[in-house]
């Protein structure tokens, strides 16, 4: 489960928004709804991401 943007976002509008689902999944009840969907944390940069998002699209 992850969150992208628009290809060409702003990079400070991409880590405003990172910031506030850093801060949002460690709210109790977000975690246990993320957590109670089979769903995991996995942490790691825009480009981390995009390379597992590629890595699994092959």
């Amino acid at each position: 489960m992850g969150y992208v943007t628009p290809n060409g976002t702003h990079p400070a509008i991409v880590s405003k928004l990172q910031a506030a689902f850093a801060k949002a999944i460690e709210h109790p009840e977000v975690k246990h709804r993320i957590l109670s969907q089979s769903n995991g944390f996995g942490g790691g940069s825009s480009q981390d991401f995009a390379t597992f998002i590629g890595s699994e699209s092959v």
